[in-house]
C-alpha cells in the first residue's frame, strides 16, 4: 500500500472509532481501540511521523481539541 492509501485508511478507522465513542474522545482511547480493531498500532513511524497525534493532524481531518 502507498503511504497516502495507508494514511487514508488510518483516518477512516479513526473517524469510525471517534463516531462510535461517547464524547469527549481522548487520543489514548483511540490508540487502544485502533490496536484492538486493526491488530496493530497506528503506523505513524512508517508514515514518517514522530507520534500518533502528528499523523492525525497531517490528515487535516482531526483537530487537537478532539484528537
Amino acid at each position: 500500500m502507498e503511504k497516502q492509501e495507508v494514511l487514508g485508511n488510518v483516518a477512516k478507522v479513526v473517524r469510525a472509532l471517534i463516531t462510535s465513542a461517547k464524547p469527549p474522545v481522548e487520543l489514548r482511547s483511540i490508540v487502544e481501540d485502533y490496536m484492538e480493531i486493526e491488530g496493530e498500532t497506528i503506523p505513524f513511524r512508517r508514515l514518517g511521523h514522530s507520534n500518533d497525534q502528528e499523523l492525525l493532524k497531517d490528515t487535516n481531518q482531526f483537530n487537537s481539541g478532539g484528537v
